[in-house]
């Protein structure tokens, strides 16, 4: 009975309630700068869109310095206006680019928003191994304490000696020394989640006082599958793919011809030495051009250029995945190494328990040394500070995964 007391009581829940850390995520999301620029960069792209259009129109004056005599009379000026037009289907491929690139630029914010979320969550598992182990101090410095109290009746029985009750000092004073190491831990801590934030009404989030152990309840391969659906990283590569796509659509139009459409008009001064008919009248002439691209190299070279970029994505994707795959190991591998550890401390707090008390019985009714209890309980001390940190463990590889997957998993 009195290990699960001490089990329940050193060890504190790291499961804040999704209403109150999506309060904290929310904030950090609308105050984190790096995300504020991304978005003003995908509205920026956005106004790009609205500035594809028709190339604007040409108009041109020419003015005859000297008059060129025709049988109809003297030219004087021309004015003509000539309309550019892009070659068929350049001007959806731009905006279907522009519309990619947007969402390239929302897929690096879902990376930025990720990442944010569990830094958020991972710096709180920090704060909450400290307090967690700062409480395993305390209660062991109580324990010592009462350890105190049982020496100093036997000095006063005459049955006991002062180097023991010094001995027990020591230790004391050694606790003390770590809690207040661990205390100084904290502040930088609360800063760099605070940074994140930027909300000054939110406070640190407080822990509990109860453990709750996350389980992983997927097998392997259903991870490995979510994991290339679903990852944030591998979302941006296809983003770009998507892009890259779209920009091997718009090269593809620059090998065709662009048109334009136009209409002159001279002027004519009437001849004064003879009327023929329509004398002065002017002269409207329709025109039509076209641009032929000629250079074949310079145009294939342009998609060429494109090619080897998807080539490129196709490789970092495939890096990508071999990356992921090892950290989804190194996760698992720290899950079940968390699992074995966590087992293994339970037995040993359980047996070391029993011995300690035990041996206290024993220190109260004769001559014991007092050396081999206080050895006995810096075991417990360092078998309570690993129960901890395993449990830690296996909780932040869950969270681990869940970072590759972008969303919560596990219970």
């Amino acid at each position: 009975m009195r290990y699960l007391i001490v089990i329940i009581c050193l060890c504190i829940a790291w499961s804040l309630t999704g209403q109150n850390f999506e309060t904290y995520y929310k904030a950090a999301v609308n105050n984190n700068p790096q995300l504020k620029a991304t978005f003003n960069q995908y509205y920026s792209t956005k106004e790009r869109s609205t500035q594809v259009k028709l190339p604007p129109p040409s108009v041109a004056l020419g003015v005859f310095v000297l008059p060129v005599e025709t049988r109809l009379g003297a030219q004087r000026f021309r004015l003509g206006a000539t309309q550019m037009f892009p070659a068929f289907g350049a001007l959806k491929a731009k905006k279907s680019l522009i519309h990619e690139q947007g969402l390239l630029k929302l897929q690096e914010a879902q990376v930025i928003r990720n990442q944010l979320y569990f830094n958020l969550r991972d710096i709180w598992y920090q704060a909450s191994e400290i307090k967690a182990l700062t409480n395993v101090e305390w209660r062991n410095l109580e324990l010592l304490k009462t350890l105190e109290k049982l020496a100093l009746q036997k000095v006063e029985n005459g049955q006991g000696s002062l180097a023991d009750v010094y001995q027990i000092k020591m230790e004391q004073n050694n606790r003390v020394a770590k809690i207040e190491l661990l205390e100084n831990k904290l502040p930088v801590l609360e800063l760099a989640f605070a940074q994140l934030v930027k909300e000054d009404s939110l406070p640190f989030p407080a822990t509990m006082d109860t453990i709750t152990l996350r389980q992983l309840t997927y097998p392997k391969d259903s991870l490995m599958v979510w994991m290339r659906h679903q990852n944030p990283q591998m979302g941006l590569l296809e983003a770009q793919r998507r892009v890259a796509n779209q920009k091997m659509m718009v090269q593809k139009t620059k090998n065709r011809p662009t048109y334009g459409v136009g209409l002159n008009y001279t002027f004519l001064t009437k001849r004064t030495d003879a009327n023929p008919p329509q004398n002065g009248q002017g002269i409207l002439m329709p025109t039509f051009s076209i641009q032929v691209p000629i250079y074949k190299d310079q145009n294939q070279a342009r998609v060429k250029e494109v090619v080897f970029e998807l080539k490129a994505l196709d490789y970092q994707e495939e890096h990508l995945m071999d990356n992921l795959e090892v950290q989804l190991e190194n996760m698992l591998t720290s899950y079940r190494a968390a699992q074995i550890n966590l087992k293994h401390y339970r037995a040993q707090i359980a047996f070391t328990q029993k011995t300690l008390d035990l041996l206290l019985a024993e220190y109260s009714v004769d001559n014991k040394s007092i050396d081999e209890i206080l050895q006995l309980e810096r075991s417990l001390l360092n078998y309570q500070q690993k129960l901890i940190e395993y449990s830690i463990v296996q909780n932040r590889a869950l969270i681990g995964l869940e970072q590759l997957f972008a969303q919560p998993l596990f219970n």
